[in-house]
């Protein structure tokens, strides 16, 4: 009977770090843009207050990070049309060389920076994480993984959201 227990007792605690583990990859941090600490390619300081009056994306990602690469590739379909009003800057924690080498290779035409802290440290642990901005620069959505910008009636609830 004791042993039966035990069983039970270690399934549990399986189960719940499996859950915490799943919730904390799947869940947005929430985030103070202006608390940020980023550098642009020449790794000189990028005052985040910059993005006040811009409708901004903020997309958290790696150079190694396929999903990342197809987020990007989807919002460089509509850039020039349904989303030319989009400030769209990706932050990388990765070395500047790195950042660099992946923005040249597929000729992004997006703000990349880098942020000083790792992600781990911003509580992001899963790529990409992404952030819609407001005018004001307050993060108005947070979203682990895409945010399907293809779709257009996501998309227009999206840039919706971002009024606000």
């Amino acid at each position: 009977m004791n042993r039966n227990w035990l069983y039970v007792v270690l399934f549990l605690i399986l189960v719940f770090t499996a859950f915490y583990f799943y919730h904390r990859g799947s869940t947005a941090p929430s985030l103070q843009v202006q608390s940020l600490v980023l550098s642009d390619l020449n790794n000189k300081p990028f005052d985040p207050n910059t993005l006040k009056g811009k409708k901004t994306v903020l997309c958290f990602g790696a150079s190694w990070c396929g999903e990342c690469r197809q987020e990007l590739q989807g919002l460089m379909k509509l850039y020039n049309h349904e989303l030319k009003e989009l400030e769209i800057v990706v932050v990388s924690d990765e070395p500047l060389e790195k950042i660099m080498a992946y923005k040249e290779k597929y000729n992004y035409p997006f703000l990349f920076l880098r942020t000083n802290a790792s992600f781990s440290e911003l509580g992001i642990y899963s790529v990409p994480t992404n952030y819609l901005l407001n005018k004001e620069a307050k993060v108005v959505k947070e979203k682990t993984g895409d945010f399907n910008w293809e779709d257009a009636s996501n998309r227009e609830h999206l840039l919706t959201l971002m009024e606000h």
